[in-house]
């Protein structure tokens, strides 16, 4: 029986995937990430449900991975309500609606500011470059990210969870790089195709119930498009505004079946 996983992704039992792209520096796009991944932690807590979305930040070189560790927790303590109102002006429109839901809480957005300050810190993160950072114990902390008892929110890391890691929490990846390995001939770079293999793991349903039981593992706000738990059921790759990779890795998604190969189109006679 063939159930290859684009009838595993058309049957509802995968995460949609959209690349969330923006014109922003890295720090920049990691807050959005966070902003994003709280807004997803406090929807799922409306529903009743204790569920921990985590956030991946993908580096391309070890030495910028640990780089970009220290200079995030630098970051981290000089975060301010007022670096996190200017992000209104990147104009996507989830973002707009993430920061307006924390506005209706607190005007003055120091609500998401301590929010993002307490839930992603050094206690709550794990990197993972290195064969000196692959021991037993973060190896068991990254395999069980859906336990309660499990406080890891971030994840650093370069190339260690390629291969045969399976999260079913992970929403946000963030991509800490600008470069693209296009090839000639229209073919796709062979870190293009890692990176659509990555987003393809994180892509596994994260299962919960709203009401009906049955539904526990397919996505159930399909139908729905003005819902904004829309977001509990879609994974977001965050990357520079690059139409040519974007471009790219659209076409590696779709040969990995993630991505349709062309859009719905619906006509209407009136």
């Amino acid at each position: 029986f063939n159930y290859p996983l684009v009838s595993f992704r058309e049957s509802g039992y995968t995460k949609d995937f959209q690349n969330f792209a923006t014109d922003t520096g890295l720090w920049t796009r990691t807050l959005i990430a966070l902003v994003m991944s709280e807004y997803r932690r406090y929807l799922f807590a409306d529903l009743k449900l204790n569920i921990k979305p985590v956030v991946m930040l993908k580096s391309r070189r070890i030495s910028d991975s640990n780089q970009f560790y220290d200079e995030f927790f630098k970051k981290m303590k000089e975060l301010t309500s007022d670096e996190l109102q200017k992000l209104e002006l990147v104009g996507i429109e989830k973002l707009t609606e993430a920061i307006h839901y924390f506005r209706e809480k607190d005007s003055t957005l120091e609500l998401l500011e301590q929010s993002i300050q307490t839930s992603f810190t050094e206690e709550t993160s794990i990197i993972l470059n290195g064969t000196s950072d692959n021991n037993k114990e973060k190896q068991l902390l990254v395999n069980s990210l859906e336990d309660l008892d499990n406080p890891i929110r971030l994840i650093f890391t370069v190339d260690m969870l390629n291969e045969g890691w399976d999260v079913l929490n992970l929403f946000d990846i963030v991509r800490l790089y600008d470069t693209r390995q296009s090839q000639s001939g229209g073919k796709i770079g062979s870190y293009t195709i890692k990176e659509a293999q990555l987003i393809g793991r994180g892509a596994r349903y994260c299962p919960f119930v709203v009401d009906d039981e049955e539904l526990k593992f397919k996505r159930k706000f399909d139908a729905d498009l003005s819902s904004p738990n829309r977001l509990l059921e879609t994974m977001y790759f965050h990357s520079k505004n690059d139409s040519r990779y974007i471009a790219e890795l659209r076409n590696a998604l779709i040969e990995t079946g993630l991505q349709p190969p062309n859009p719905i189109v619906l006509e209407y006679k009136l």
